[in-house]
């Protein structure tokens, strides 16, 4: 069936998307670090990255989507 290719393919996107949102958080924290040495980080977003960058890329089709733990990196 042709909606499953593309779920599929979905759910591959997905996890490509959260491997570049967490490489991203790190690149950003290193970079928050250099620039503003004597302050936290801030951690709320940090936190909450993976899932804002998930919600923008995917919005209405999330629901569609299997669950997926944000703190991981895909193995593909």
């Amino acid at each position: 069936m042709h909606s499953d290719r593309i779920l599929e393919h979905a759910v591959k996107l997905r996890a490509a998307v959260t491997d570049l949102a967490l490489g991203d958080n790190i690149i950003s924290q290193w970079c928050h670090g250099l620039t503003e040495p004597h302050e936290l980080p801030p951690t709320d977003w940090i936190n909450g990255y993976p899932d804002t960058v998930d919600t923008w890329v995917f919005g209405q089709l999330r629901p569609l989507l299997p669950e997926q733990d944000p703190g991981l990196a895909s193995s593909d």
